[in-house]
């Protein structure tokens, strides 16, 4: 989807879901702008101790095969 089809899009609604299109993009530019974005709360979490605790162990080599092998014991 490029912008002029979702200008287009915007444009059909009626007026207060235009404001309500408006007010969401606020609100994403302001989670933006207060570091709230994807990259930030990565970063955030490397602190985390315990990310990267199961990374020597062989069977989390491929942590959805592992799972899948526990659904089907259940």
């Amino acid at each position: 989807m490029n912008l002029q089809m979702i200008v287009n899009d915007i444009k059909t609604l009626p007026p207060d879901k235009q404001e309500e299109v408006a007010n969401f993009i606020a609100f994403l530019k302001s989670r933006l702008s207060a570091g709230e974005d994807k990259t930030s709360r990565r970063e955030a979490g490397k602190s985390d101790s315990f990310i990267g605790m199961w990374s020597d162990r062989d069977e989390m080599a491929d942590s959805t095969a592992w799972v899948e092998n526990l659904r089907s014991q259940e």
